[in-house]
Formats: structure tokens, C-alpha cells, sequence
């Protein structure tokens, strides 16, 4: 691995999501490798964040990138057979993501555009996910982007608290944690 660049940084998230006990591995050969990582973060965040009142199946949403729905969906299947049930869901509307647990709202959907649907959401119990840099201090609970070549989380704990959801501590020790 020493002196090529292009695998370290999937080498060190790899490492990382081990690390964080990630028991699903999605192959970085299949798809492309920020997509399929951040896929694998945003379905893991269902073991590290406790919901109210929510029992059984969890609802995952994406909007604005069905590449990240595509590879969700793949490991749906997967954990379909080892026992794990949730769902996968591709808005088209913005009104949807209330019923969502899980809402990951790509950057290419606009800055305004997000923080519109963020803001709507107000204190339910959804955690928003993006890859813009700042959301989490702003306006979302989670940001979830690429810092240096690796992967890089951050997360609202109040605005997480005031949605009624419980971040794990060992998700929040591995995170950069907004306190506002």
C-alpha cells in the first residue's frame, strides 16, 4: 500500500469503519468508494441512535442521490437475511421526510434547498444526515463528509436531544461534537 495515494484514504475509512464495529462490508469494488462509505455510515448510524416510540422497522429516505439509495438498498438485501429489517426510501417530495427515521440529504440538492427541508422537519424525531460541510451547525444533526482524504462526522448533540433521539457515546467519541 505505500506510495499509492488513490487506496489510502479508503484504506484508513475501511480501518475506521472497523474500528467503529460496522458489521456490514460494502465491496469499494462494486461502486464507487465515497458512496459506498458513506452508505455504510449512514446505515450504521440505525445501531448507534436510539428513536422514540419506534419499534421494528426503521425507514432510511434519501434525496437527491440515488446512487446512495442504490447501494442502501444492496444492503438492505443483505441484512434482509441476517435478520435486519428496515426500509429504504427515495423521496421525491420533501413533505415525505417526516415519516422517515433516517433522512440523508444530498448536497446537490442545494444549500437553501436543504436547509428549507431541515428547518421543516423543526424537533421530529428524523435524524438528517448531508455531505455539506457545516449542516450539523447549522441546521442538521449530522454532517457527514470528507475531511483530508477521510471520512469525517459531525454531530448536533443538542439538536439531536431536541429531536428526541439518543446519539450512543460510542458514535459521538468517534465524531466532532456541535454543542449550540
Amino acid at each position: 500500500m505505500p506510495g499509492n495515494t488513490r487506496c489510502k484514504p479508503l484504506f484508513y475509512s475501511l480501518l475506521l469503519l472497523l474500528a467503529f464495529g460496522f458489521s456490514t462490508a460494502v465491496r469499494a469494488e462494486e461502486e464507487d468508494g465515497a458512496v459506498s462509505l458513506r452508505s455504510v455510515f449512514i446505515y450504521n448510524f440505525l445501531n448507534y441512535v436510539t428513536w422514540p416510540d419506534v419499534a421494528g422497522s426503521k425507514k432510511l429516505c434519501v434525496y437527491g442521490n440515488n446512487a446512495i439509495a442504490d447501494t442502501l438498498d444492496r444492503i438492505r438485501k443483505k441484512q434482509q437475511q441476517a435478520g435486519t429489517s428496515f426500509t429504504v426510501q427515495r423521496l421525491n417530495n420533501p413533505e415525505e421526510a417526516g415519516s422517515c427515521q433516517i433522512l440523508y440529504l444530498d448536497s446537490s440538492l442545494g444549500t437553501s434547498r436543504i436547509t428549507s427541508i431541515a428547518i421543516s422537519l423543526g424537533k421530529q424525531a428524523v435524524l438528517t444526515i448531508s455531505d455539506v460541510e457545516r449542516f450539523s451547525s447549522e441546521n442538521g444533526i449530522v454532517s457527514l463528509i470528507e475531511k483530508d482524504n477521510k471520512p469525517h462526522i459531525s454531530i448536533n448533540e443538542q439538536r439531536a436531544h431536541d429531536a428526541g433521539l439518543k446519539v450512543s457515546s460510542r458514535l459521538l467519541s468517534i465524531a466532532e461534537v456541535i454543542k449550540n
